[in-house]
């Protein structure tokens, strides 16, 4: 639907900018005009067949471009060129997320929504499939199987390098950054660890929701997910 090309429109964008295609600004002044303060694509690298190319983005299945192009009723360089004008993103597009006010409470209702349904599962009142598993699709712009190196990068337009891989992090047993919650567990978990760990009836985590059962918004809408 409209919904999900206006998603990963966005997220082709986003794909485009961590491989340095598209240039968004680190920091705007308050009286710096708006259009000033946009992302954009330098015109050093403005050859479109050779980025969508080089980029890896004709080789993204889904035909997003075609799809796009049929959507609009435009050509593929005219797509390519809104792909470098998406406006003001804001920090939710890029890796500094965590600076929009809206992050949190999205992760906060995930985090409840997952605790309630594991807690629903032991009252044998749900199903939830909780066997680890993530599946590469290639079909999505969010899952491009490419990385980039920025580390070597000193230049405003200099470009990173990009290789064909997938990132660590999400398979059960890799290690993540964060432990030691309760200053006497293990320094670093593993994704399954952690997911044990946040169990909310553990008795050493070290938060948990006042209340599970009480969803304003859900009700509303006669809305009872955890019922099924």
């Amino acid at each position: 639907g409209r919904g999900a090309m206006i998603n990963n429109f966005l997220l082709m964008s986003k794909f485009m900018w961590r491989q340095g295609y598209l240039k968004c600004p680190t920091l705007c002044s308050d009286d710096t005009p708006g259009d000033k303060c946009t992302c954009f694509c330098p015109s050093t690298i403005s050859d479109w067949r050779l980025n969508a190319q080089n980029s890896g983005m004709n080789d993204l299945t889904g035909a997003w471009i075609t799809k796009f192009k049929d959507a609009g009723n435009t050509t593929e360089e005219e797509v390519w060129d809104e792909l470098c004008h998406v406006g003001w993103a804001g920090e939710m597009y890029t890796s500094a997320a965590p600076l929009d006010p809206l992050f949190w409470p999205l992760h906060g209702l995930a985090d409840k929504f997952i605790n309630m349904k594991r807690l629903m599962k032991d009252a044998k009142k749900t199903v939830l499939d909780e066997s680890w598993g993530f599946t590469h699709l290639h079909q999505v712009p969010s899952d491009t199987g490419v990385v980039c190196d920025w580390s070597g990068v000193t230049g405003e337009f200099q470009m990173p390098n990009c290789t064909k891989k997938t990132c660590p992090g999400h398979k059960e047993f890799d290690i993540i950054p964060f432990g030691n919650f309760t200053g006497t567990d293990a320094p670093y978990y593993t994704n399954r660890a952690f997911y044990e760990f946040s169990y909310p009836n553990n008795d050493d985590f070290p938060y948990i929701y006042d209340t599970y059962v009480d969803w304003p918004g859900c009700a509303a809408q006669n809305i009872s997910w955890w019922d099924v």
